[in-house]
């Protein structure tokens, strides 16, 4: 029988409720059985927060080797894209190509565990399977990414994934599926996709309305866009074009939709996503202020109730995976926004968006969310939830596993 423990903690962020002063959290193994007042223990250490692990609901874990992202800040998003692919190509090109991409997403996950997080959506390439997702101390929700140009390549690209989703699924809980973007997959293709979730209950992603120059092209056939599909010799007469509202649509049919970046979504299409709380959007701040976007419509997708899911988006356009820095960023940009909806944006919602609310996101009976200690410099004395976006920090972790740090300290600062 696993062993019962307790976190005792000045302050504890359950993310479904308000903060809890003075409280105790008691768990068996990973999942909590109870929730209540430590206010009989004295002199609990008021520079400890508690709150559920975070969750990261957009990544490319295979660029986490990158020691610094690709491009440069002021490059157009088309560069950036040239880029990711000669280095893509560079890859294709060492013999131990495949050994190479495991070890940089088992990097990815240290990394984001280290920071924090305890779910992670995950966007995977071919060769999709990965060793590496299997992993004890983060929850990986694998999304296959497919790509098909043409009419004709649907049924191929479509049969190639959906075997490779099957197999998957006989060893991850949850494998889903992401058709990348409207230019660049067909609307044959993503509508077999689509069945296909629809059929095994999948989540989906797909990248929509990122950037001015995806715009123009899709509305245009013209601009920075076309030239590179040229340049690739990628832009025949058999190309057609599944544009944003036709995505949308398709989405909506999910079980569970997550709407990447949205960076450039109109007044109609987010009065669409509104209807629909199956869809999420997927906010990835540091990314975006690398590529210099638009300030994405925060406030009226709030205020349509549209459900805001955080990621890190990859190492190729993020200095990390420090998933609270992008929670962060936020507040930065968005100070008038309340401490607990931001936060909320990188646990509770990306783990709606994903499906697996049932277990992570928020502290609550029956959960197994992971348990993370924030150590600040000086005491929290009020507003928690402000001082997690704000103070400066001295250290964090995950107390899922036994450590001396964890048994020593044993409840987030309280004595023994």
């Amino acid at each position: 029988m696993k062993q019962q423990r307790e976190i005792l903690a000045a302050w504890v962020l359950p993310i479904c409720g308000p903060p809890l002063k003075n409280a105790m959290i008691r768990l068996r193994g990973d999942k909590i059985l109870e929730i209540g007042s430590a206010s009989q223990v004295p002199q609990l250490d008021q520079r400890f927060v508690v709150l559920p692990g975070l969750v990261n609901a957009h990544s490319h874990l295979e660029f986490s080797d990158l020691e610094m992202p690709l491009g440069r800040p002021d490059s157009s998003f088309t560069q950036w894209v040239t880029e990711v692919i000669q280095y893509r190509l560079l890859q294709d090109k060492l013999a131990d190509r495949q050994q190479r991409k495991d070890a940089a997403i088992g990097r990815g996950i240290d990394e984001s565990f280290e920071h924090g997080v305890k779910l992670i959506g995950e966007i995977a390439t071919r060769p999709w399977a990965s060793p590496a997702y299997d992993n004890d101390d983060v929850r990986v929700v694998v999304q296959l990414e497919q790509l098909g140009f043409a009419a004709s390549q649907a049924e191929e690209r479509f049969a190639e994934v959906d075997a490779a989703r099957s197999k998957m699924a006989k060893v991850f809980e949850e494998v889903g599926l992401s058709p990348h973007a409207p230019y660049s997959v067909s609307p044959q293709l993503l509508a077999k996709i689509i069945v296909s979730a629809i059929e095994s209950k999948s989540v989906v992603s797909m990248h929509l309305a990122e950037s001015k120059e995806e715009m123009q092209f899709l509305e245009t056939r013209s601009g920075p866009f076309a030239k590179l599909l040229e340049r690739l010799n990628l832009l025949g007469p058999e190309w057609q074009l599944a544009n944003i509202d036709f995505c949308l649509r398709e989405l909506s049919e999910c079980p569970r939709g997550l709407v990447i970046h949205a960076n450039y979504l109109s007044e109609r299409q987010l009065d669409f996503l509104a209807s629909y709380p199956n869809l999420s959007v997927v906010y990835c701040p540091r990314t975006h202020d690398y590529f210099g976007h638009r300030e994405i419509p925060v406030d009226g997708m709030i205020q349509r109730g549209i459900r805001i899911a955080v990621g890190t988006d990859s190492r190729a356009s993020n200095p990390d995976l420090d998933l609270l820095e992008e929670l962060r960023s936020i507040r930065r940009k968005f100070a008038h926004l309340s401490s607990g909806e931001i936060l909320r944006m990188g646990t509770l919602a990306g783990a709606e968006a994903l499906g697996l609310d049932r277990q992570f996101g928020s502290l609550e009976l029956g959960k197994a969310p992971g348990v993370l200690a924030v150590e600040f410099h000086e005491p929290v004395v009020e507003n928690p939830e402000f001082a997690i976006l704000a103070k400066p920090i001295k250290r964090r972790f995950l107390l899922d596993r036994p450590n001396p740090v964890a048994v020593s300290w044993r409840a987030a600062g309280g004595k023994r």
